[in-house]
């Protein structure tokens, strides 16, 4: 199993680090609502999107 997460992790960095990114959030949501978790869901969302602006104010970052 491990060896199988390993070598998808390593095809999505492929692709650029954003993209596995964005990936790897929109899956976890995904498989969230799949499982009928929607308040995790919603919750997931919201706490990944202030902690990323978070970031992005100490970096400088500016969202597009």
């Amino acid at each position: 199993m491990k060896l199988r997460v390993g070598m998808a992790a390593s095809s999505m960095l492929d692709k650029g680090p954003l993209k596995a990114f964005e990936n790897g959030i929109l899956g976890h949501i995904r498989r969230m609502l799949l499982r009928k978790q929607i308040k995790h869901a919603v919750h997931y969302l919201l706490s990944t999107f202030v902690s990323h602006v978070h970031a992005g104010k100490e970096t400088n970052y500016e969202l597009k």
